[in-house]
């Protein structure tokens, strides 16, 4: 075991094979403090999660002291600038239910041009949880970190839906194995990987076919927007999205030693579409055309 996470060995014929890197999973536990994930990630050049909102630290707040006893914590706005703690009630028949508020918290602007909370009565609990909710990442926040920034920054792709286990390629494990390493500094998470190699078939046949899943709906994406009418800027927003996808299934073509030409000729008739100024615009919903994938045996 290595001090950033558990790599599970692979047989040792594999040895002389080129790495295409690892299937990585891992296991969050605890909270996270703002400021040291921040500080952790600060040599590594990695963007570290963002802070909760105010009205994330609210909801948090409250949820908490309204646990237990029949007290609930509920929104009295849209945006969640004003919740209340009410205690549910039954009715001496038992029959039907009555709700008394008990405190109404209230995201304020003060003289100095911040935020204040403001609780009506005032309790100490409250003020003292949401100023610890504010600089505190939960396993949640931590995650939709994992899926939208740092994944993406080590070039990963998921292997399940709904993410949770991925594969990154070799040019992408010194930035993920960062990641986790920060986050082993603040808490008690850890990581594990599986080693890929180019010359097991099933392997690359299972990768790939994850690649292709991730490309199909970025472009189905990008699709939908060009279908909608696209401005100058935006349309060459998309049509930069559709060249970095071109990229990455150039950079997996790379590590995993195999053709994606199915995926290479999507790209090509997105980027034809009439929304990114081509002289022909492509047909239909799916940018695949109805291909058929290649074997890879």
């Amino acid at each position: 075991m290595t001090s950033l996470s558990t790599i599970i060995a692979a047989p040792a014929s594999a040895a002389a094979s080129p790495l295409a890197g690892a299937m990585v999973w891992g296991r969050l536990s605890g909270d996270v403090s703002v400021d040291c994930i921040t500080q952790a990630l600060a040599s590594t050049g990695i963007v570290p999660p963002a802070a909760p909102t105010e009205e994330a630290a609210l909801k948090r707040a409250l949820g908490k002291f309204a646990r237990g006893g029949r007290k609930l914590a509920r929104k009295m706005d849209e945006r969640g600038r004003r919740l209340a703690v009410v205690r549910e009630m039954a009715d001496a028949g038992q029959d039907d239910l009555d709700y008394d508020v008990e405190i109404r918290a209230t995201l304020e602007q003060n003289s100095t041009g911040g935020v204040s909370l403001v609780t009506r009565p005032y309790t100490s609990e409250i003020h003292d949880a949401y100023e610890a909710a504010k600089v505190t990442l939960t396993s949640d926040d931590i995650g939709l970190w994992l899926v939208r920034s740092a994944a993406v920054r080590a070039d990963a792709v998921s292997l399940r839906e709904g993410g949770g286990v991925y594969f990154v390629p070799a040019h992408g494990l010194q930035t993920w194995r960062a990641v986790w390493e920060a986050l082993r500094q603040c808490a008690d998470h850890r990581s594990f990987e599986i080693p890929a190699f180019a010359d097991d078939d099933s392997a690359v046949e299972g990768i790939l076919d994850s690649l292709t899943q991730a490309v199909a709906t970025s472009l189905a994406q990008i699709e939908a927007k060009a279908e909608e009418g696209l401005g100058e800027r935006a349309a060459e927003t998309q049509r930069k999205r559709v060249e970095d996808l071109r990229a990455r299934v150039a950079r997996y073509e790379g590590v995993l030693g195999a053709k994606a030409t199915h995926l290479h000729e999507a790209c090509d008739r997105l980027a034809a579409h009439e929304a990114f100024n081509a002289l022909a615009g492509i047909g239909g919903s799916d940018p695949f055309g109805g291909l058929s994938f290649p074997s890879l045996a």
